[in-house]
């Protein structure tokens, strides 16, 4: 199985063309930065469990370890979606990424100086 994520690319690029069509000028930047967070999330709550799973036969095959991966991630994508927006008001750190960061880029974005 070849694994193509040609697909994912263009889908995100015309995400991000939809919602500027969607969000006004001052939404926009917001809801760029929670969407990266909606998507990165779940890689951080699957993270230990995917580490630890190389050089153990989980799956009879790639199939059904992508299967695992994309299914435990939609599922965990619509765990988080209701509280995404109070994790961010406390700071949260995926991969390095700390929320509070990008509060000021957000801000800079919405009045065009970024």
């Amino acid at each position: 199985m070849a694994i193509n994520f040609e697909e994912d690319v263009n889908d995100n690029i015309n995400n991000l063309k939809r919602w500027r069509e969607r969000y006004s000028n001052d939404e926009y930047p917001f809801k760029v930065v929670l969407n990266m967070f909606y998507d990165l999330m779940p890689l951080k709550l699957l993270w230990d469990e995917l580490n630890n799973s190389f050089g153990v036969v989980k799956f009879d095959n790639i199939n059904d370890s992508f299967d695992f991966v994309h299914d435990s991630f939609t599922e965990i994508q619509h765990e988080i979606q209701p509280i995404l927006m109070n994790l961010l008001k406390h700071n949260v750190v995926i991969g390095g990424l700390n929320s509070d960061t990008f509060d000021e880029l957000i801000l800079k974005a919405k009045a065009k100086s970024n």
